[in-house]
Order: structure tokens, then sequence, then C-alpha cells
């Protein structure tokens, strides 16, 4: 059996359930249905936000899963003196009250992302795009004739004659540059330190080489062309980005509404209001490994030691994926190896891409008191309660062999037990006293209550009828509706509520007007009336 916060309100007596193993059916009335599905049949009572559901029988997988169950250990022992606490056989974690829920969400968030692909895409095409019109494909270059000197050293003359005036010496190795191919009685006139001369060939080698080389682009030569197009494709690169990211928030959302009655608006307030006193706490630990059977002399005499992580990530809403909408503010704690979202109705649990989810009647949440030598900086929030020494000797005193022994506070901390049968199992501490007791209180009270019994008295005040009218009512009132009424007005559920959209969208009562807002066909529901009765009943 199962108790749960109701996701949407609604009097409507009808409700049609459609899933993956198919159409069910319910009736009933507020507070009391029968529910016929090809899971098996149960019962659906409730009242003031609270629902009980308790089966009847089972068909299927379900029932196999029920047989099969064993309880997983949630510690891992790994010698006979340390204890790795933490959370274990996460894949199987979720209970059967959550089950539906967790694989409507991880369906959501595992959909592919088109505004990341087409991202990507974008990237690809730029970097092709500049490949393409900015790299070099081809090159302007100039080449001229030049001698490389043999001998040691050689005369540059004005006339091309041994005679001539000598105008500069060169030397082995230098390169100088022809200005004139002509060839006068073996000389060649050259270019050197800004003069020129002529220089006797047998004397130097004649070469060609390239002098200066200019890249040619498409972009150089296309410059107007290509500025346009870039413009125009970087324009389209962000209209399609911004037309995915509406597609992917269609795709992609996953909605949750909570509708509460006066009793249960106050104890979702106490919720928020303890996490809140739960946020002025200065320091809080996970506790990740526990171990026993040390000497107690070099560690200020404390019979156990513990490893913990400093938990940075607290916050009083956050929601656990991109495309998660809800009315409720969901209290966040992020520990080192998994993250706790607190819905009014269940934790919700993820690590990494992947989620888990417990409702609070399924959670052991408990805690106790214990003295902790501090070896580190104390809270402003912890109470002291005595000291002791880093190195103590077997009556408690400083042990006087250690020069550096220095006095330590012994604090009183609260430690925090969150368990489940499934492998739940993390370690919470408090620098301050009870820091967060009003938090855990006020989970228990929703757990109580979740799992109180339901009289026999309320099973046999239940009374079918007929739920078709209501379902019809809601049709042929409206022009048009929002996903949101249909969840709210006739107590849907997200997943739910899907496949009904669907149904109708395919049998044409209705078409999609604009983004999640849906118009109503009147004369098409009124031709199919009959049928769909016939086909619901």
């Amino acid at each position: 059996m199962g108790f749960y916060f109701r996701k949407s309100a609604g009097l409507g007596p009808i409700r049609l359930n459609f899933s993956k193993s198919g159409i069910g059916v319910s009736t009933g009335v507020k507070g009391a249905r029968l529910v016929f599905s090809p899971k098996g049949t149960y019962v659906h009572l409730g009242r003031n936000g609270l629902y009980y559901r308790k089966h009847i029988s089972f068909n299927g997988k379900q029932d196999n899963q029920k047989q099969e169950f064993v309880e997983v250990p949630t510690i891992q022992h790994v010698d006979k003196n340390q204890e790795i606490i933490e959370t274990v056989n996460f894949d199987n974690l979720t209970d059967i009250d959550s089950q539906e829920f967790i694989e409507e969400l991880e369906k959501k968030d595992n959909k592919v992302s088109f505004l990341n692909l087409f991202f990507f895409l974008g990237l690809v095409v730029l970097i092709i795009f500049s490949v393409y019109f900015f790299i070099p494909y081809n090159y302007d270059k100039v080449e001229a004739k030049i001698v490389i000197v043999k001998s040691d050293v050689v005369n540059i003359r004005a006339e091309s004659n041994v005679k001539s005036d000598k105008i500069i010496q060169v030397h082995k190795g230098d390169e100088l540059r022809v200005l004139n191919d002509s060839i006068q009685n073996d000389w060649i006139l050259v270019t050197a330190e800004n003069v020129r001369g002529f220089i006797y060939i047998p004397l130097v080698d004649i070469k060609s080489k390239i002098i200066s080389s200019t890249s040619i682009t498409r972009f150089s030569t296309n410059k107007i062309l290509v500025i346009t197009l870039s413009i125009i494709l970087f324009g389209l690169w962000i209209f399609i980005l911004i037309k995915m990211k509406q597609i992917d928030k269609k795709r992609k959302t996953i909605e949750i509404y909570y509708d509460l009655d006066d009793e249960m608006n106050d104890l979702y307030e106490k919720f928020q209001n303890s996490f809140q006193s739960f946020l002025n706490v200065r320091q809080v630990w996970q506790i990740r490994t526990s171990s026993s059977g040390h000497d107690k002399k070099y560690h200020g005499g404390a019979s156990t030691l513990v490893n913990r992580d400093l938990i940075s990530e607290r916050s009083p809403h956050k929601l656990p994926m991109k495309y998660f909408v809800t009315n409720a503010k969901i209290p966040f704690i992020g520990l080192k190896n998994i993250k706790f979202y607190f819905l009014p109705e269940r934790l919700l649990i993820k690590k990494e891409s992947k989620y888990a989810s417990i409702m609070y009647k399924n959670l052991r949440f408990s805690s106790n008191d214990s003295q902790f030598v501090e070896d580190g900086a104390v809270s402003s929030d912890s109470k002291i309660i005595d000291y002791t020494w880093k190195y103590v000797n077997k009556k408690g005193g400083p042990d006087k062999r250690f020069s550096n022994n220095k006095q330590i506070p012994i604090c009183l901390y609260s430690n925090y037990f969150l368990e489940s049968e499934q492998g739940l199992n993390e370690v919470l501490q408090t620098s301050k006293l009870d820091g967060l007791k009003d938090f855990v209180d006020t989970i228990n009270s929703i757990s109580n209550t979740q799992s109180s019994l339901i009289t026999q008295a309320d099973i046999e005040s239940y009374n079918p009828t007929d739920e078709f009218n209501n379902f019809i009512g809601f049709l042929t009132q409206r022009n048009q509706f929002k996903r949101s009424d249909l969840q709210l007005t006739l107590y849907y559920g997200y997943s739910k509520t899907n496949k009904l959209i669907d149904l109708l969208l395919k049998s044409g009562v209705v078409e999609e007007e604009s983004d999640d807002i849906y118009k109503i066909n009147h004369e098409k529901l009124m031709n199919i009336k009959g049928d769909l009765k016939t086909y619901i009943g």
C-alpha cells in the first residue's frame, strides 16, 4: 500500500489511465475509486490532499517483482575495523510507489537535446566554413636569380673586366641578387650592400630563389560575398538554436503540480521553514567512513574515527533537471556521491545522470547526539562540553612525550541517519545541536501520515459512479485548454495527461493551436461521444 501527495486537483470522478502496458479505467467518487488496469486491480482512497492505494490483485511483471524482492545490505565492510557508509544498489533504490514517476522523469531527461545537437553541428559548419574561405589555397610567388660566392674573397668591379675599379669585396657563401641576366664576357651584373657591380661567373654559382610570397584565400578574393554569407549563416544558426530550445522545452518538460488543503498546506509550510532553519547551521558534514580498534592515545582519546566531507551545497530550492516545472519549492542537499531533492511527498535522489525516488513512508530518518573530538576549527554555533589533549596518556592527561601536544575541544554534535531497505544509507552531522531536527520531525510526520491505515468504514463507503460525464463536461465547457488545466481539473498525472492528449489528437477532437494550447473541435466531439463512452466502458 502507499500514500502520496496529490500532484493535481480535480473533482471529476472519471479517469482513463494510459501507460506503456495498456489502458486502464477507474470509477468512483471523490475520496474513493476502484481501478482496473493491465497491471492489476487496486483500491484508491483518500481525502485532504493525501491518498491511499492498495492492490487487490497483480498481473504480469509487477507481481513477479514483488515476489523476487531481496533486501540489500546498506553498509559495505572493508575490514573488521572500518565501515564505508554510502548508498548502494542505486539502480534498485526506487520504491514501488515511485517507479512510474522515475520512469517518466528519466525518459524526459534522457532525450537527446536538439539545442546541443545543432549547437555542435553549427560549430562543425563554422570550422568547415573557416577552412574553406580563410585557409590559403595558393600563393603568389616572386622568383629572382642569385649568385652564391664560391671563393674565399671575390671582388665586385665597376665594369665587366679585371682592370676596372673594385667596388666592394664579398666572401664565400654570400648571396647576391642578379640585376641583369645578360652575361658579358663571363661577367654578370649583381647588387650587394646597395651598390651595383659585375662579378666573375666562374667564382660563383647561379641559382633561382623565391624572394617574396603572398598567400591567396577565397576571402581575399571575395570579401563581400564571404561577409554576406557569414551574416546569413550566423543569423540562421541563431534562429535554429532558438527554435531547438523551444522544441527541447516541449519534449523534455516534466510538470508536477501540488494542490494542498489548509491542513496539508500548514504541514508543507512547516516543511519549508524547518529546512530554512537547517540552512542556518554553520557547518554540515557527510560522514563517509567509520572505524574503531585504533590506539586512542593518538587521537585525543576518541573511540571511533570518522572520515567526513564538508557539505557546501545546500539550497532552499533547486530543480533536479533543466525542464522540471513545479509549483513547489524543492529543498536541496548536495552530498559527495549523490544529490538529495526533497519533494513534498517523496525524496528524489540523483547520482550523475541517474535518478531514484523513495516515498517518505519508506524512509528511516533517525538521529543521535555524539561527543566529537574536534581537531579542526570550531564553528560558532557548536556546543563545547569539555577539552582533551591531542595525545593522551592512560589516565586521560597530556602525553608529555610529545612537545606539540595541544589542548583540543570536545563538541556535542548531532548525527542524522537516512536509510531505506533498498540500500539508501547516508549519515549527516551538524555543528549545531539538533540542527536538522525540525526538518526530520516534519518528514517523519509526513511519513506517519502516508503510513496511516484506511479504516474499514472508508472502504465500505466506496460508491462507484459514472465518471464519463465529468470528462465530457471538461471538453464541452471550453473552446481550448492547456495541459495543466487537464491535470488540475480531472486529477491526471503528467504521464497519463500526455497519453490522453495524444489520444484526443489522433481522434481529431483537439488540435494543437500553439505551444501547449489545444483547441477543441466540438462537432467531432459530439460525433464520437457515444463511441468514446463505449470504448471507455
